[in-house]
């Protein structure tokens, strides 16, 4: 993609921290940052990230894996721990990677990462996966399974048209990463049996999923059982069975829509 063809920014100009080594990748990201209005500021190494974080304030990492001494896993542990003062646990965190290997976004979720894009980067998709990661910590809070209605859609379509700016293209993008990784999560599932840890994690997945697709209902159930399985409270067999219901009817949605 040239810069010509930089995707239209869907996301408020944000205050993004980028950890990458590489100088090209580096000049090629910030440019891209800086022309859809964000302001960047960089770190060459996972030492330098936690260095940053602890005297600026930022919105969002972009997170290169591979960086010499410190990496981005380790930062990302380091500060998913509290570890670092001034800045909150809980800050977005998308890795960027050039070793796209099976197993590698399990592998970042696990170490506490938001979301996941592959190099060499794609302007489009690094900007969906940034919109996709801020709106599902903006989604609205865990509704149980009675406080959605029986007839109710699987996929809040209107707002995710809205949420894409009417953008087709993107929302065909989302979906059909939706579709990948919910396929994945629904075979994880059924292999997860009482495995608190494993459920925790599948659900976690699901609900920033759901959450970028406006899939109300399937939100709802992921948080259940990720609260669940973290408190140890409740019937997990059942919730995880809803969670599957859930699951099968965005994909239904999603498939129908793409059709």
């Amino acid at each position: 993609m040239s810069f010509d063809d930089t995707p239209p920014n869907l996301i408020a100009p944000l205050r993004i921290l980028l950890a990458e080594d590489n100088e090209s990748n580096q000049a090629f990201l910030i440019y891209f940052l800086q022309g859809t209005g964000h302001l960047p500021a960089l770190a060459r190494d996972g030492r330098e990230v936690l260095a940053r974080l602890a005297h600026d304030r930022f919105d969002l990492i972009l997170m290169d894996i591979q960086m010499p001494g410190l990496d981005g896993l380790e930062a990302t542990r380091r500060i998913r721990a509290g570890l670092v003062p001034g800045t909150p646990p809980d800050i977005p965190i998308i890795a960027l990677t050039a070793y796209a290997m099976l197993g590698d976004r399990e592998r970042f979720l696990a170490a506490g990462m938001d979301g996941y894009v592959a190099k060499p980067v794609d302007l489009a998709e690094l900007t969906a996966e940034m919109a996709r990661v801020l709106r599902a910590r903006t989604a609205p809070p865990a509704a149980s399974p009675a406080d959605v209605p029986a007839g109710g859609p699987a996929v809040d379509l209107p707002s995710l048209l809205s949420e894409c700016a009417h953008s087709r293209a993107l929302v065909a993008q989302l979906i059909t990463a939706f579709i990948d990784e919910a396929r994945e999560r629904l075979a994880e599932l059924d292999q997860a049996g009482d495995d608190q840890a494993q459920l925790i994690r599948i659900a976690h997945s699901l609900a920033n999923s759901a959450g970028a697709l406006r899939a109300r209902p399937l939100l709802a159930a992921a948080r259940r059982l990720e609260q669940a399985a973290t408190s140890g409270h409740g019937d997990l067999k059942d919730l995880t069975r809803h969670l599957a219901i859930q699951v099968h009817a965005a994909l239904d949605f999603a498939a129908a829509w793409l059709a």
